[in-house]
């Protein structure tokens, strides 16, 4: 009673900025019994990981370009 995921992730740049394309397919038989149930965890799922993505790019660029005053 799994679930087989597939997750793609295209990060690409345009205007000096990072434009992030998610594509994930599930199949399995949980999808097939719960189909709405599973497009909101999908949904969850894409938003949490977008969201992590955009913390940690934020705070690698602001340590790189962070000035140390003594």
């Amino acid at each position: 009673m799994g679930i087989k995921a597939i997750h793609i992730w295209q990060i690409v740049e345009m205007d000096k900025k990072a434009l992030v394309k998610t594509e994930e397919s599930w199949e399995g038989m949980l999808p097939r019994m719960l189909p709405n149930m599973m497009q909101k965890m999908l949904k969850k799922s894409i938003d949490s990981g977008l969201l992590h993505l955009k913390v940690e790019a934020e705070r690698r660029i602001s340590s790189r370009y962070s000035i140390s005053i003594k």
